[in-house]
């Protein structure tokens, strides 16, 4: 349907045989713009050898006698505007649900691509932000069929990772009288939507698939995104949850649900600037129905907790009188329970790190007096000897 009603695909072909440009406009000011109105501007057979019919109808519409060389190419205009409807009426019998989308015209996409770029001021159009030629197709065989279909924000690919891993494998179908067929089928492609970054971009992605197909317009459409990504930003009451991405996304999905089956065949537009889900879009971002997925979910209750008070120092017993004002030395530590050194004696001197072993008694070098660490200082005095030869 699009290409026997694509007017960029027909201009485009006209231009591609040969068509003088003042004989094209000539022909697109009397309405022969179209390969579908050239197929019926006139009751002729393409293959019948009388070609009046097709001269005295391009001078009625372009008002002026038609030259011979002009006619070469009215004739051939004419046969490809039959053509291309016979079999736009072939493929419309023979369609089935297995069948992959039909393309759109390049010619017709590449004019829907710059009118996006005139017309939406602020986005950046790059090749990681640009729909894939198939995503776009595949919405305008929901506009043919009249039914919306769910496209889950993975699915909307965009047009470098369709050039990129775009593959191929062989696939048996089967033609509506039976006939086994082998072909090649495309591999479906999947984006990453992980992060809100990434999510973010999808949607944007579907929502200029979606204005180029002419189902709904792209301002519409972003706006409905931007509600949803600002949900998670939104501050919940006390005792509740932020708004999740998956919250988020079941809210998008009911939407899509409830969307589908109120427009449901009333896709079709007789005014091709006017969307047809625009008005349905806008009841929808504040229905009850849908908002209801966005409400902030109890959170768990969090008891304030204090934290555990420091241990209370432990009190040393004085000394007992008569023993000489010092506190009896412990007994031999065993394993790794080194007692601590008294305050004011350091571990490490001009004679390197002291031998804790040695000053214990259990260094194995401490009776042959070879224990390279065995000086000590006296943390009263400040004398050093040898830990043998202490008297305090």
């Amino acid at each position: 349907m699009v290409s026997l009603e694509s007017k960029a695909a027909w201009e485009s072909r006209a231009r591609a045989i040969g068509v003088p440009d003042g004989f094209i406009s000539e022909l697109q000011d009397g309405g022969l713009n179209t390969f579908g109105k050239w197929a019926f501007c006139c009751a002729s057979d393409p293959s019948s050898a009388d070609d009046t019919p097709v001269k005295e109808a391009v001078q009625t519409l372009i008002g002026r006698d038609v030259t011979p060389q002009e006619m070469i190419y009215c004739r051939k205009l004419f046969f490809e505007g039959k053509t291309y409807a016979v079999s736009d009426m072939q493929a419309r019998i023979d369609r089935s649900a297995d069948d992959k989308p039909r393309v759109m015209p390049l010619a017709e996409r590449m004019a829907r691509i710059e009118r996006q770029k005139s017309t939406l001021i602020g986005v950046t159009w790059t090749a990681e932000l640009e729909p894939a030629h198939k995503l776009v197709d595949k919405i305008l065989t929901m506009k043919e069929d009249g039914t919306l279909v769910f496209i889950p924000p993975q699915k909307c690919i965009s047009r470098i990772q369709e050039i990129q891993q775009e593959k191929h494998e062989v696939a048996l179908t089967f033609d509506a009288v039976g006939n086994v067929k082998m072909g090649k089928r495309a591999e479906e492609l999947k984006c990453d939507t992980s992060g809100e970054l990434n999510l973010r971009n999808a949607w944007t992605r579907r929502n200029l698939a979606f204005d180029q197909a002419g189902l709904a317009s792209f301002v519409v459409l972003e706006k409905w995104a931007t509600k949803l990504m600002l949900a998670k930003l939104k501050e919940p009451p006390s005792g509740y949850r932020y708004v999740s991405t998956q919250q988020i996304c079941e809210c998008d999905k009911e939407f899509w649900m409830l969307l589908s089956q109120r427009s449901r065949g009333s896709l079709h537009s007789l005014h091709p600037d006017v969307y047809p889900l625009d008005n349905l879009i806008e009841q929808l971002t504040t229905s009850p129905e849908v908002l209801c997925f966005l409400s902030p979910l109890p959170g768990q209750k969090r008891e304030a907790q204090e934290p555990p008070a420091a241990p209370a120092p432990k009190k040393t017993k004085p000394a007992a009188e008569g023993s000489g004002g010092s506190p009896k030395a412990p007994a031999t530590p065993s394993g790794t329970n080194w007692r601590k050194l008294p305050q004011g004696c350091q571990r490490k001197g001009q004679n390197g790190w002291r031998c804790l072993k040695y000053q214990w008694g259990l260094c194995n070098k401490q009776k042959e007096n070879k224990c390279k660490f065995g000086i000590h200082e006296c943390f009263k005095c400040g004398a050093k000897r040898p830990y043998n030869q202490w008297e305090h």
